[in-house]
């Protein structure tokens, strides 16, 4: 189960958005999420339509050790999605835990319990994913929050003030490593509120990235009108405008499934770069993702993306990586037995006998150079090109007279002839 806190102890900054938005996208990919709103103005919970009532069990509840935390937890309009809500009550948690001991770590241990309950009766983690919204401030509320968290994710304002602050937090974060929660790492920087057409939040976007090389996120949270109305309806960006570009930034809508969606922004490459220099030779991510660009002919909307990193290897090692994972995946989706190493022909040989770097072998169709012929054919626009120095060449198609015209410019799964020949890319003769 993994934990992660959204933090920063600036106000306004995206961490309430990041958390109702993030939550309901990893929901959304069937993952099972709570959120943990630990900031006395419950905007979490007013997010997402939760007001509650004075002594309706919440998270200052919890705290107190008045309510286990499922007795706290709330369904929401999005499936696999609950919520632990907060209440003003909680502003007064500070004062009346002052003398508790071990008032650090009240939320992980709540958390601890919990989960190992769920373990011993169902034989899993209650949850997938726990998304806690800290306060925006270095409080205990924070603390408790940071003490509980396995990630945290730091939320950063593209504006020069957002950058003064980072170094304290950071600070912070690295005490409570090491004082109080060990495990406690940064998942990642993620830039928020971000203006393309402001040229302060390109270069703020750009010192982040340069003092905190490796763990800003590739894909800031853009600046929308639609993120900032949607807790007003009580909902989540993919309810409320789910083809806005805020909602892109947190997760990629399907434009031919409307309602499926496919990939969350990119994370930080640093694992990927461990990996590399620690010796892994190779390095495979897998990830259903979606092609952002118009849509085109040639190009599918929707694909499996192999994502294969590799290091260490020389030509041969690394063409037989690819033809053993093009036979398992042809054995795998179509029951079909490739046996590698596949025949290779070169780039400049492919050109020179087929004249494309995608012939079709199956016919076995190569060019002849036939400028003795053309020249002494009397055809003026062979003769005219030969005397200036040409060459004409033609489809050797030997033995192909049985063999259609469609078959000859058809590949299983092409279009029909018509629409082919309608075609800018239609057949040509064979010479």
């Amino acid at each position: 189960m993994r934990r992660i806190a959204i933090i920063n102890q600036k106000g306004g900054v995206g961490k309430t958005t990041t958390a109702a938005n993030l939550g309901s996208a990893l929901a959304r990919l069937g993952r099972r999420v709570v959120l943990l709103d630990l900031d006395p103005q419950a905007n979490l919970s007013l997010h997402l339509g939760t007001n509650l009532a004075s002594g309706e069990p919440s998270t200052y509840d919890l705290l107190l050790g008045r309510e286990t935390l499922a007795d706290c937890l709330r369904d929401t309009t999005t499936a696999g999605l609950q919520l632990l809500p907060a209440h003003i009550d909680l502003s007064g948690a500070e004062l009346e835990l002052a003398s508790a001991f071990g008032r650090e770590i009240l939320l992980r241990e709540a958390l601890d319990t919990w989960e190992s309950a769920s373990q011993e009766a169902h034989g899993e983690a209650p949850a997938d994913y726990v998304i806690l919204d800290c306060p925006p401030s270095l409080s205990l509320l924070s603390v408790n929050g940071l003490a509980a968290a396995h990630e945290v994710i730091v939320t950063l304002q593209t504006e020069f003030f957002a950058l003064q602050g980072i170094s304290k937090l950071v600070e912070v974060i690295q005490l409570i490593r090491r004082r109080i929660n060990p495990a406690l790492t940064v998942a990642g920087i993620l830039p928020t509120l971000y203006d393309t057409r402001l040229r302060l939040a390109r270069e703020v976007l750009a010192e982040i990235r340069r003092y905190f090389p490796g763990q800003v996120f590739s894909r800031p949270i853009r600046t929308n009108v639609k993120l900032a109305e949607a807790p007003s309806h009580g909902v989540s960006i993919f309810e409320y405008a789910p083809n806005s570009s805020g909602a892109r930034d947190y997760l990629v809508p399907s434009r031919v499934h409307p309602g499926s969606f496919y990939a969350l922004p990119q994370s930080p490459q640093q694992l990927k770069q461990l990996l590399m220099v620690a010796g892994f030779e190779k390095y495979f991510q897998i990830a259903r993702c979606f092609r952002d660009e118009d849509l085109r002919a040639d190009r599918q909307p929707e694909f499996t993306q192999i994502d294969i990193e590799t290091s260490f290897l020389n030509r041969d090692s690394f063409f037989g990586l690819m033809e053993g994972l093009m036979a398992a995946i042809w054995k795998e989706t179509l029951g079909i037995d490739l046996s590698p190493p596949f025949e290779r022909v070169p780039y400049s040989e492919a050109i020179e006998r087929y004249g494309t770097d995608r012939p079709d072998r199956r016919f076995g169709m190569e060019l002849a150079t036939i400028s003795d012929i053309a020249e002494a054919s009397g055809f003026k626009v062979f003769k005219g090109a030969i005397e200036k120095g040409g060459v004409a060449r033609a489809i050797a198609g030997c033995s192909g007279s049985p063999i259609s015209r469609s078959r000859l410019c058809r590949a299983p799964g092409a279009p029909s002839p018509a629409a082919h020949n309608a075609g800018p890319n239609r057949c040509k003769p064979l010479v």
